[in-house]
């Protein structure tokens, strides 16, 4: 699915909630669903992405921590009207243009839109990250739009985490836009561990700046279906870009990844790994693309998808690629599935550990390679903490699996 040509985005400049909401619906009215001849949904199951059945607004609450006195912080009507030339293009053209345009705009147009504009001003050390809690609750859909200004020679982590109660059910979409000015550094993340009933499409674009360094991890903990479209454009020299993601699935869940590294001028490094593991009936979806536009030379990029399969019914579909139209660049992608290695397990058992809580320690040292990536102790500690309790109840989630069922090791209960 592409974005309408009709939108004569050159001439849209957003200036107000309002006008967001009218463009939203006009893209809303001109996008279609996905179909079977949709590359950018390719092995996805289109039956799940429906926004059927969440017809209510939901209610979204925020709880920040951290050192948020010390940025500036905008509503979305002010942020657009102060700022629409630095964010305006980037909602219109990026943000949804990996396949999920209709989706976005179906939230973007909803009275139900919340969200904030974040402004870390030039020069600014932040020493301790800025936490916002989001929680869903009840049974319908709501919006989340974020907008980060990182501005020159600043540099932030800033950590966005959204959940929602067990008996609640809810369809979020979460747009973020990170723009990152000269010498900047932030790290990004993006945490979830949603409803088993819940839907999520999280849509990220990131444009870092000259001599920048910009790192985005992606933590998926939840949700029945999750769609996530990762995008960063890399016009500027000496950027450096890392986007890292984790997602841990269980019986009847389905992750489906869309990245885009966008080398638009050369001397830009970027790096992606993303891992999944998959236990039950789960399923997986990675496609990402390394694109190298002309006169960028001297790029750097590598690009992984890394699938544990934790038991014979999941099923991991990736789709690693490169685009390259320039000389003199490094440019690598591959992509790995398979189950726990059996040498590991021998080398644990050989020292005292019973089989079961071997395998959980290389499951989870599978994981912590991405946690270990914020570059933050406490974040890293909570983060590790969740996927313990999620490793752990993955593991005694059974599937049916004709007439047998199978544990989230892969063998028969």
């Amino acid at each position: 699915m592409t974005i309408p040509a009709v939108l004569d985005l050159d001439s849209v400049v957003i200036r107000s909630l309002p006008e967001l909401r009218a463009a939203a619906e006009e893209r809303f009215n001109l996008a279609s669903w996905p179909t079977r001849k949709d590359q950018t949904w390719r092995f996805a199951d289109l039956k799940r992405n429906s926004i059927e059945g969440f017809p209510a607004p939901a209610r979204l609450a925020v709880e920040k921590s951290g050192p948020w006195d010390a940025v500036s912080r905008l509503d979305l009507d002010t942020a657009l009207e102060r700022h629409g030339d630095v964010f305006g293009r980037a909602i219109e053209e990026s943000l949804g243009s990996l396949g999920s345009a209709r989706h976005l705009a179906w939230g973007l147009k909803s009275e139900n839109l919340t969200g904030e504009c974040w402004i870390v001003g030039e020069g600014q050390k932040l020493d301790a990250p800025l936490v916002a809690n989001v929680r869903a609750s009840g049974q319908g859909h709501a919006a989340l739009l974020s907008l980060v200004w990182v501005k020159r020679g600043a540099s932030a982590i800033i950590w966005e985490d959204l959940g929602s109660a067990v008996g609640d059910s809810v369809f979020i979409v979460n747009g973020t836009v990170v723009v990152v000015e000269d010498g900047a550094e932030v790290t990004f993340v993006g945490s979830q561990e949603l409803s088993q009933t819940s839907k999520l499409v999280n849509c990220l674009h990131v444009v870092p700046g000259a001599q920048s360094k910009v790192r985005d991890v992606r933590i998926n903990l939840g949700a029945q279906w999750v769609r996530q479209e990762v995008s960063a454009a890399l016009g500027q020299a000496g950027a450096d870009c890392e986007l890292f993601g984790l997602s841990l699935a269980g019986a009847g869940e389905e992750v489906d990844q869309r990245t885009l590294q966008a080398h638009e001028a050369g001397g830009v490094h970027s790096n992606l790994l993303y891992k999944n593991a998959l236990f039950a009936n789960s399923r997986s979806v990675f496609s990402g693309l390394i694109r190298v536009d002309h006169g960028a030379h001297q790029t750097d990029a590598f690009q992984s998808c890394r699938n544990l399969l934790l038991s014979d019914e999941a099923e991991a579909n990736s789709m690693p690629g490169l685009e390259i139209n320039a000389d003199q660049v490094r440019c690598s992608h591959g992509s790995t599935c398979g189950q726990i290695d059996p040498e590991e397990v021998f080398y644990l058992r050989a020292r005292g550990i019973r089989e079961e809580a071997a395998r959980h320690l290389v499951t989870f040292g599978f994981a912590y390679d991405i946690l270990s990536r914020v570059g933050n102790e406490a974040i890293e500690e909570q983060l590790s903490a969740r996927v313990e309790s999620r490793l752990f109840a993955l593991r005694e989630q059974p599937v049916e699996s004709g007439t047998q069922a199978v544990n989230g090791d892969g063998e028969l209960a």
